[in-house]
């Protein structure tokens, strides 16, 4: 659960500094073109609002994909070759057979 409030806190942080940049963006922009631009990214700020919104929700995703990813890497590292569990049960089954044997 530690991961998921982290992800969330960067992902808001990172969205807020998008959405400030487009804001300013839109602020400084005179031109037709750019100005439409940075419109269509949520530079309006009271309808933008759905925009911020979208962008948190996309970075959250991204960080999440990327907790997964590091966290399958390190369980495939964990994970035991077929080769190591037939000798480890070979060895086990040859001890046990000992064992018996012996009394």
């Amino acid at each position: 659960m530690k991961d998921r409030s982290k992800n969330l806190f960067f992902s808001i942080l990172f969205a807020a500094i998008l959405a400030g940049a487009v804001v300013a963006g839109y602020m400084f922009v005179d031109i037709g073109p750019s100005k439409r631009i940075f419109q269509m990214l949520g530079g309006m700020m009271p309808s933008g609002v759905i925009q911020f919104f979208t962008f948190v929700a996309f970075f959250l995703g991204m960080f999440e994909i990327g907790s997964r990813n590091s966290r399958i890497k390190f369980e495939r590292n964990q994970v035991i070759p077929p080769n190591k569990i037939i000798t480890i049960k070979i060895n086990k089954s040859l001890r046990v057979f000992q064992t018996c044997s012996i009394q």
